[in-house]
């Protein structure tokens, strides 16, 4: 079939067939948003679940729970951004999964609010 579509362009025929990915925005938003945001959001986590089990013990090492209150504010965007290019990309999602992750999203920017003023006043309940 690919020799006959070769002969008609050589004899000037017009051949208007381009095979390209069935959607082409999630083919490039989901991936480039799965690379970008999702890998912020598992170091965070990542790094959190120690430092839970040590505000847990009563055994915080308050300087480095700093450093993580510091360093991961931006997690929340991240997910919204996440939401926000799955939603762009055309894919077809449930709406209540994203919607569902905005609220989550949400909810953590108010825990972290929380928790970033429980390490200012050294305060266990509270981080």
């Amino acid at each position: 079939q690919i020799e006959v579509k070769e002969k008609e362009l050589i004899a000037g025929k017009e051949v208007k067939e381009a095979e390209m990915g069935s959607n082409l925005r999630g083919d490039y938003y989901y991936p480039t948003a799965r690379k970008r945001y999702l890998p912020r959001v598992k170091r965070a986590y990542d790094e959190l679940v120690p430092i839970r089990a040590e505000l847990a013990a009563n055994s915080a090492d308050w300087d480095k729970i700093n450093v993580y209150a510091k360093g991961h504010g931006d997690v929340s965007s991240a997910l919204k951004l996440y939401v926000s290019a799955l939603g762009g990309g055309g894919l077809s999602i449930s709406s209540t999964f994203m919607g569902d992750m905005k609220t989550h999203a949400e909810e953590f920017d108010n825990a972290y609010k929380e928790f970033v003023e429980g390490v200012k006043g050294k305060k266990v309940p509270k981080a």
